[in-house]
């Protein structure tokens, strides 16, 4: 699985400019990020999945025959 860079200083910055008060954004991105660390499957990890079950299946019909 990938990771992606989730720059959480920037995005902090970002909320605070547009008025939100600093502990609030902490918070906000603290919890973003916390969420993205549970892991996303990307596109390749559903593609090689994909593959793998294509095989299983296969094998699976192969057997019933």
């Amino acid at each position: 699985m990938s990771t992606e860079l989730f720059d959480t200083l920037e995005a902090a910055e970002a909320l605070t400019r547009t008025g939100l008060p600093e502990p609030q954004a902490k918070t906000i991105v603290a919890t973003v990020r916390k969420a993205l660390s549970g892991g996303v499957a990307t596109k390749g990890d559903i593609s090689e999945l994909r593959a793998e079950l294509k095989g299983d299946i296969g094998e699976l019909r192969a057997e019933l025959k």
